[in-house]
């Protein structure tokens, strides 16, 4: 009997076949069975992952596209973000914190996985682009940003300006962009709690006045 998803994944596939965009394949685990598909992608140019091609595994589920894959690397890979999820990938941690929905599909995640193994300089856009604009803007530490910085992150804003102001942010930043894992201590927070303090006050001084005098 067929699965009902069967039809959906059939036209994905082809999809993928005809308009790879990576150079990526796809095929079937076990022969007629489209609950299990490999990926095969090629690491991206000018990263320590050229040259090797990737194995990924997708176990579609039955409510698919309404649920999501689950996704894991057959192929042994050295990667931040990928390492810490042993039982599957979680969509999440590709959509930028967005929650999984019957709009997005196997070529989207592919898409996803390449760019975090893309090397830096073909991602700073991305990173203050719409996705991460919205993440700042709808998050705590928006409000954090603005007043360790003195004012609100602009469109078109460099990665280097965050960092040349604040060296706790650009750590974060650099070693996200670069794959490095990263370590902080409470002081680190600290830290830049009083940056942001310090700056409030500066930029609210008069309003303040009467509080600290």
């Amino acid at each position: 009997m067929k699965k009902p998803y069967e039809k959906r994944i059939r036209k994905e596939i082809k999809g993928i076949e005809e308009n790879p965009m990576h150079n990526e394949s796809i095929k079937l685990e076990e022969e007629n069975n489209f609950s299990k598909l490999i990926v095969t992608l090629p690491g991206p140019e000018g990263t320590k992952y050229e040259n090797e091609n990737y194995e990924i595994f997708f176990e579609i589920p039955n409510d698919y596209p309404f649920k999501e894959p689950k996704i894991n690397f057959k192929t042994s890979i050295d990667h931040p973000i990928f390492n810490q999820y042993k039982n599957g990938i979680p969509t999440f941690a590709l959509f930028y914190g967005e929650d999984w929905s019957p709009n997005k599909n196997i070529k989207d995640i592919i898409e996803k996985i390449y760019f975090y193994l893309s090397p830096v300089e073909t991602r700073i856009d991305t990173y203050f682009n719409k996705k991460y604009r919205f993440i700042f803007n709808k998050r705590p530490i928006h409000s954090l940003i603005k007043n360790t910085l003195g004012h609100s992150l602009q469109e078109n804003q460099e990665l280097a300006f965050v960092g040349s102001n604040v060296p706790v942010l650009n750590g974060f930043f650099t070693a996200h962009c670069n794959h490095y894992p990263i370590k902080i201590k409470p002081d680190d927070i600290w830290l830049l709690i009083i940056q942001a303090f310090a700056n409030h006050i500066d930029l609210n001084s008069y309003s303040l006045k009467k509080i600290f005098c």
